[in-house]
Order: structure tokens, then C-alpha cells, then sequence
């Protein structure tokens, strides 16, 4: 029987006044200061033989560029490969930027500096708490999420709310439990976007998952890490977006939190088998480019050229995408991986998946207990299911652009990220 030992620690990230928050296509201007920590909160597991870290980070995203830096250092430092790191964002749209350069200004470098050197430490202070663990999971329901894409009277998909739309309302955990039943660590997998604060606040949040974390832990020992679900086309049902709707950032957290204790009240105990992990570059075709459509010109002010639309991007949402051109067409890369721990399995995904793409994995999945974990080890875009192309809307037309692709993905591709990680779970004991 494998022996499995965990490791737990947390490390703030919380970014200075002046750094842009992302997730908004409008706010421009930094942050005025904090309305709540952020996190990284480091898991570590060891069989004897291989080890995994997940890091789930109180973030929108962290290009794949800076987590390739990440990576690095905690494979030096560590001794963990780079195929099962697994930087895992919640994607609150309250958090700072994900990528600086040489270009950039240099307080968006130090901080990208600061981010990358608390997420390694984060996994070496995890490494030096290590003890025996067993897993066990549970699972229940909340209903702060709902379906967006809402067919306005115009026929046009707009980001609104949709009642009759597909949304998936489980709370997955898993937890590890030492040897005198104390738990170490609580891992919560759910799908909805934080966003319960709009364009209007611009102050650092962690958004519901801090108020889903605080509850949660205020109730079970251990520490308790986020991992978000394939939310892309999930929003919270409750967001007034003024500038002062914290108390919806509460209630919804605490509802989540609230069926997260009661999935750990049901928990049962998960057979242990030893760490497997494997991570793949998808390459997704994009389609011909048209140029900044009409949707994302009415984010900014009239009369900008493509150049100027490419530059104000740059500053609000400064990011980075390897693309490559194959026989006359362009293709972006996808990190897509698994890692599978006994009865337990995380499908990791860089971008972000639609809903009926985490229930298509988790349905297929072998594994007793599978998170899909979108925004993971970088975000390229958006990945749409083939049905929502003939529909259009934010999530295919428009986001791609946002994240600094020339175009949209083509259809197709979130299938094929779908089969190549079902694939690779299927190759897993």
C-alpha cells in the first residue's frame, strides 16, 4: 500500500497600491489599496517515490510564461518535476496583473518578481510540514452559480443570466487527514466566476472564495485551498456591481463554505495509490483574423486604431502567448494535464473551459473524484464547446482578443483539449 505524505503552507500576494487589476476591460487605473488578502496556498504530496505541489493562487491568471519561471525553481528547489506542478488560479477579477516584462513598468516587474518568489517558497515551506496522510472526499451542492450567455431580444448572446442554460451546482472536496484524523488540508472544487465586484470596485479581493475560505476554516482545522471549476460560462447569480456590494461577496462565499462543510461532514475515505502526473502542449487553431470587433471597442474610448487598441490592452492586461504558423494558418499553445493520486484526479486546463467541458471530463474521468481545474499553469483564452460558434457572443468572438491572440479559437479545439486529457487519464492505474 503506497504511503502517502502532505504538506501544507501559505504565503501572502497581495500586490502594492498602483498595480493594475485585470479582469475588466474598462478599469484604468491601479488599485487603490486592499479590501482582502491574497493567498497562495501550497499543497505538497509524496508517495517515496514522486511528489506533486499544488498551488492555488487567489489570482485571475498567471500567464504560462511566468509559470514556466515558477516551475523552474520549485524543480531546482523542490525536487518536484515540472509535469506535476500544477498553478491552479481562482481567477478572481479583484487581483492584480499575471505577466510583466523588460517593457513593463518597473513596480509590474518587481511585483511579477515577488509573486514568482512566494509562490516557490510557498511549495519549500510545504515541503518542511510534511506527515503521513490518508484522502477522503465528499461532495454537495451550492446554487450561487448560473448560466450567462442570455439570448437578449435583439437574438444577440449577451453576459447576463440564462435559468435554462447548463450549469453544474457541485461542491467537490477532498481532504488530507493525518494520522490522529486532524485534517491538513481541505481542496474545494467549484465553478463560478468571482465576480461579485465589478469594474467599479478597485480594490484587491480574493472575491466569494475568500469569504468560501474564511468560513470554511473558521469550522475545520487545516488549511483550505480553492481550485476553480470550468466556469467560463458561469457567473454568480447576485452582483449589483456598485462599488460597495460586499456584502453579496459575503453571502455567496459563506453559501459555498456552508455546502463545503457539509460534503466534509459526508466525506468518505479515498483508496491511496501512488503520485502520477502528466502534462501535454496542445497546439489549438485560431480562425482568419478580422481585427478589434465592435464588442471590444465599446470597452474604450472611440476612434482608436488597432495599434493604439493593441497598446491600451498591453498596459490594463499586459500578457503573453506563444503562437506558432503552420501551412498557412496560426496555432496558440494549451498546457493541458492530469495528475492522479489513487481515487483521486485533478484534469488541469490553461484557459478558460465551458461548463459542459468540466462535466464531459468528470463524467468520463476513471477516477472516483475528478476537479477540473481551469486557469491552470497559465490561461491563453477563453475555449469554447463547438455549440456556442454558431451562437457568437463575449466568450467567442471577443475574449481571444483580450488575451492578446490575433483571432478567435476555431471550433473544435475544446474537444480536443477534452479527448487529450481524458487520454491521458485513462493511461493512469
Amino acid at each position: 500500500m503506497t504511503i502517502l505524505r502532505a504538506g501544507v503552507a501559505r504565503r501572502t500576494i497581495t500586490p502594492p497600491p498602483s498595480i493594475f487589476l485585470v479582469g475588466y476591460g474598462n478599469r484604468v487605473q491601479g488599485n487603490l489599496g486592499i479590501h482582502d488578502d491574497l493567498f497562495v496556498t501550497a499543497l505538497l504530496l509524496d508517495d517515496g517515490a514522486s511528489r506533486t505541489v499544488i498551488l492555488a493562487v487567489d489570482h485571475a491568471f498567471v500567464n504560462a510564461a511566468i509559470v514556466r519561471q515558477i516551475k523552474g525553481r520549485i524543480e531546482s528547489e523542490c525536487d518536484i518535476p515540472a509535469h506535476a506542478v500544477f498553478v491552479c488560479c481562482s481567477h478572481t477579477h479583484s487581483g492584480p496583473i499575471g505577466y510583466a516584462d523588460e517593457r513593463s513598468r518597473a513596480e509590474d516587474q518587481q511585483y511579477i518578481a515577488f509573486l514568482v518568489d512566494q509562490l516557490v517558497e510557498s511549495a519549500a515551506d510545504a515541503l518542511q510540514t510534511m506527515q503521513p496522510v490518508t484522502l477522503r472526499a465528499g461532495t454537495d451542492y451550492a446554487r450561487i452559480n448560473i448560466n450567462r450567455r442570455e439570448r437578449a431580444p435583439s437574438g444577440d448572446i449577451i453576459i447576463g443570466q440564462n435559468p435554462g442554460g447548463l450549469v453544474d451546482h457541485s461542491v467537490q472536496i477532498v481532504q488530507a487527514v493525518g494520522t490522529d484524523n486532524t485534517v491538513v488540508a481541505t481542496l474545494v472544487n467549484y465553478a463560478c466566476h468571482p465576480v461579485v465586484m465589478g469594474p467599479l470596485n478597485r480594490l484587491v479581493s480574493a472575491d466569494w472564495v475568500g469569504s468560501m475560505r474564511k468560513t470554511v476554516e473558521q469550522d475545520t482545522p487545516g488549511l483550505c485551498l480553492f481550485i476553480q471549476g470550468a466556469t467560463a460560462d458561469l457567473n454568480p447569480r447576485r452582483m449589483r456591481w456598485t462599488a460597495d456590494n460586499w456584502d453579496e461577496v459575503e453571502e455567496q462565499g459563506q453559501a459555498v463554505g456552508e455546502a463545503v462543510l457539509r460534503a466534509v461532514g459526508k466525506a468518505k475515505q479515498l483508496n491511496t495509490g501512488m503520485i502520477q502526473a502528466a502534462q501535454v502542449t496542445e497546439w489549438l487553431k485560431l480562425l482568419p483574423a478580422t481585427g478589434y470587433n465592435a464588442q471590444i471597442r465599446a470597452f474604450l474610448p472611440p476612434g482608436l486604431s488597432d495599434v493604439d487598441i493593441r497598446a491600451v490592452i498591453d498596459q490594463q492586461m499586459p500578457w503573453r502567448t506563444d503562437i506558432q504558423e503552420w501551412s498557412g494558418s496560426l496555432y496558440a499553445a494549451l498546457n493541458a494535464g492530469v495528475l492522479r493520486v489513487g481515487d483521486f484526479a485533478l484534469a488541469a486546463i490553461e484557459a478558460e473551459p465551458f461548463v459542459e467541458t468540466g462535466l464531459t471530463i468528470k463524467s468520463a474521468s476513471p477516477a472516483p473524484m475528478t476537479f477540473v481545474a481551469g486557469y491552470t499553469n497559465g490561461c491563453n483564452s477563453y475555449l469554447p464547446v463547438h455549440s456556442a460558434y454558431a451562437e457568437g457572443g463575449y466568450e467567442v468572438e471577443t475574449a481571444p482578443l483580450f488575451y492578446g491572440l490575433p483571432a478567435p479559437i476555431a471550433p473544435g479545439c475544446a474537444e480536443q483539449v477534452t479527448q487529450a486529457i481524458v487520454d491521458m487519464l485513462n493511461k493512469f492505474d
